[in-house]
């Protein structure tokens, strides 16, 4: 038989199991695990809040240390700031206060414009954009000269001024831009537009010749001719004879006045160097 007690007993285990919270333990081993649990819920409920007090505490403390620096930062700028301009104003004023002296250069870059017999000549009395002046010998003021004058002062300094301005005059009205040949043995160098824009395409030898007479070579010998139509052939360059022809009435006495000038006429003659290997290439290309 079951006394009392071991029923009791069992009922209390039977409702435990079935798990009424309200029912009290039958032993004291389970009392004391349900506290310790309790006890170890109670101590981990304050580590987190403990914790979350600490992490509002950092947080806090972050953002306060931030606005702080940010503050400073400000304060530094502006700080700098001031600084700079009160190092700008003092420079500005140690500028003003100080006298700008100039020492002479000891060596000056002299820049002037430079022009050929021709060019002077053109501008004067093709444009009529440039006048000349000669200095006076009886007092220190300079006079103007006129166009027969610049034309005989040129004829004395250049020989062979008719022959040069009359081919200068020509290329000039039919829009190309002569400029002095020195560099390639010839009179002028033809560009198209301006030396700016492209490389010149010829090099033009001036030869003045009676009317009706032979045209002779500019060159003394087909030697020379040779010599330099090879050289103008390396620069990429064609040749041109410019033979200037004047009347046969004229004399010595006519080609010293510019009046001569619309009397002269102008003859071209293109020549290249003729290489017998080419020839040879082109007749074989070329049927008969």
């Amino acid at each position: 038989m079951l006394t009392g007690i071991g029923l009791r007993d069992d009922v209390m285990k039977v409702k435990c199991l079935t798990g009424n919270s309200d029912i009290r333990c039958s032993s004291d081993d389970d009392c004391r695990m349900k506290k310790d649990k309790q006890l170890e819920q109670q101590s981990q409920v304050s580590k987190s809040d403990t914790e979350l007090t600490q992490f509002k505490v950092l947080d806090e403390s972050n953002v306060g240390h931030q606005q702080t620096k940010l503050r400073n930062s400000k304060s530094n700028e502006t700080q700098n700031q001031k600084r700079h301009r009160q190092e700008d104003k003092e420079k500005t004023q140690k500028m003003k206060s100080k006298q700008v002296i100039r020492k002479p250069d000891p060596y000056p870059v002299q820049e002037f414009l430079q022009l050929s017999y021709e060019e002077s000549f053109f501008l004067s009395y093709g444009l009529g954009c440039l006048t000349l002046l000669k200095p006076s010998t009886t007092s220190a003021e300079e006079t103007p000269m006129n166009l027969v004058d610049i034309w005989k002062e040129f004829l004395i300094l250049k020989p062979r001024f008719p022959a040069t301005y009359a081919c200068y005059h020509y290329y000039r009205s039919k829009g190309w831009v002569p400029r002095c040949g020195i560099k390639y043995g010839c009179d002028f160098v033809v560009y198209k537009k301006g030396p700016s824009f492209y490389h010149s395409s010829f090099a033009v030898l001036a030869h003045l010749v009676e009317e009706g007479s032979e045209m002779t070579s500019a060159l003394a010998s087909w030697y020379n001719f040779t010599g330099f139509s090879r050289i103008i052939e390396n620069a990429a360059k064609d040749i041109i004879l410019c033979y200037v022809t004047y009347p046969e009435e004229f004399t010595e006495l006519h080609l010293k006045s510019p009046a001569c000038i619309p009397h002269l006429k102008v003859h071209e003659i293109c020549m290249k160097r003729w290489r017998p290997t080419r020839e040879r290439e082109l007749k074989e290309d070329y049927p008969p």
